[in-house]
């Protein structure tokens, strides 16, 4: 769209750069954790969990999600869990959880960063399971089988099978975990019930799917997959219950912890024995496994802007195989800080190269739209950069940028456009220690030079007029139309 005199009062678009940066060796204080529990959750978050994992020097933020509280859906998906979704925890509510609220979840509780490890956990009554039930099973089903749980984390046809519910494709849990391999995903198995809250079937049951989703699950999911390691089940039940042959209550909750009190929330003396547990014997270990990602980032635009005003873009990328990678968008870069005060997600994640929920297009391309990134609620000022966190087993060393859009809607409705050209982001295969190259075009208005500051190296070419920060070293060229004003936007860099 053409600009107006009056426009370039308010803005000025600067010539596109293209710059690539490779991070490397980022370090173990890498972000936050999110629990989502009720009631023995919380418990055990008072009797010792919350401060244990405040100490830990990899976690800088713990945070909730219990009963009560609302969490927004993802843009594009339903709020499948209504307004209240921590009212929401037992077995069948997390493939909506994480198909429907992952983008959330991984920021939740953040000014900056996200959160790289979530604990889930469902409630006491989810360990009365009362009955084998029948494969497929139902993920989505009221029924308490053991079919039915297991649904809920692999698809009975196999990866990359998906469940249709309500007009919406539902992918398994197992699925979800693979395409966000930069999330630690810790599933806690349900708390013992007391004596008289179950049956011995049922609660035998319980254990059942809690040996398979452990021992089964669990080792075949890293047996497919093993440069992950994102995957962790911590066995609560088991740490809580009588054996399974115990003579009188097996499979209960256990005297000591308050099997005899009536109550399905166990007692005050079961939460220091699980820290002791969760934080001395298995967390440290889950985390060390857990491989630290590689980052490779592809710098798009930044938008200097009002309160009130939108910033909106629509990008195609593609790779030429095998990508796991997440969208990211870093806004509001801090000049005095030299860092970016906050991080939004895009609405979908690369997956295959190609899949990306139902936004896919022909040749392997991804075509990526991120909208509604306000100033006013993020601050003045939105710089935007799409990054890709990239794991160090990815087998796609190219992912190109074929083109797209940048644009700034104001509150009176005027709106500034500029186009994205095209560019290419070289990833090594050794993502941990290596260099990345680049290469780009594009067109805009303005006068400057590209410069950087940081960690990795890299190299990029490109044609255009632009000036920018980032990491990484970038050169190009071009003229500028007249000294601009304060404020800026347009820039790929």
């Amino acid at each position: 769209m053409g600009k107006t005199p009056e426009d370039r009062q308010m803005f000025r678009a600067i010539g596109l750069v293209l710059t690539v940066v490779v991070i490397t060796g980022m370090p173990a204080h890498a972000g936050g954790l999110l629990f989502i529990h009720q009631d023995t959750g919380a418990n055990w978050l008072d009797g010792g969990l919350l401060e244990a994992l405040n100490g830990k020097p990899y976690l800088d933020v713990v945070s909730s999600i219990a009963q009560g509280r609302a969490v927004l859906e993802d843009v594009g998906r339903p709020a499948s869990l209504g307004f209240v979704a921590g009212d929401n925890t037992d077995m069948r509510h997390w493939i909506y959880w994480f198909n429907d609220y992952l983008v959330g979840l991984a920021n939740y509780g953040r000014v900056s960063g996200v959160n790289r490890v979530i604990m889930f956990k469902s409630a006491p009554l989810n360990s009365d399971i009362t009955d084998d039930g029948s494969e497929p099973g139902d993920p989505f089903s009221l029924e308490r089988t053991l079919a039915n749980y297991k649904a809920v984390y692999r698809h009975p046809a196999g990866p990359g099978n998906t469940y249709a519910n309500g007009g919406y494709a539902y992918s398994p849990l197992e699925d979800i975990f693979t395409q966000n391999g930069d999330i630690l995903f810790i599933a806690i198995t349900a708390p013992p019930l007391h004596r008289e809250g179950t049956t011995d079937a049922n609660a035998h049951r319980a254990r059942i799917f809690n040996d398979w989703l452990r021992n089964e699950w669990l080792s075949g999911y890293n047996a497919a997959h093993p440069g992950l390691r994102n995957v962790a089940v911590f066995d609560l039940f088991d740490a809580l219950a009588n054996p399974d042959d115990d003579l009188l209550y097996p499979n209960r909750l256990r005297e000591d912890f308050g099997g005899s009190t009536g109550d399905p929330i166990p007692a005050a003396a079961a939460y220091p024995y699980l820290c002791d547990l969760f934080c001395e014997n298995f967390i440290d270990a889950v985390w060390d496994a857990f491989p630290t990602p590689g980052s490779a980032q592809l710098r798009i635009a930044d938008a200097t802007g009002n309160p009130g005003e939108t910033v909106n873009t629509n990008i195609t990328l593609a790779t030429n195989g095998t990508l796991p990678a997440t969208i990211l968008f870093s806004v509001n870069y801090d000049p005095g800080q030299l860092a970016y005060q906050g991080t939004v997600a895009g609405p979908v994640a690369i997956a295959a190269g190609k899949t990306v929920t139902a936004n896919e297009s022909p040749a392997g391309q991804v075509r990526l739209t991120v909208f509604g990134l306000n100033a006013f609620s993020m601050g003045d000022g939105v710089l935007m950069t799409l990054a890709f966190q990239v794991r160090p087993e990815a087998t796609a060393p190219v992912v190109t940028l074929f083109g797209g859009n940048v644009s700034v809607t104001q509150p009176n409705g005027m709106g500034i456009d500029t186009t994205i050209s095209s560019g290419i982001i070289t990833i090594p295969s050794n993502i941990g220690e290596g260099e990345g190259e680049g290469e780009g075009e594009g067109e805009g208005e303005g006068e400057g030079e590209g410069e950087g500051e940081g960690e990795g190296e890299g190299e990029g070419e490109g044609e255009g007029e632009g000036e920018g920060e980032g990491e990484g070293e970038g050169e190009g060229e071009g003229e500028g139309e007249e000294p601009p004003p304060p404020g800026c936007f347009g820039r790929l860099l």
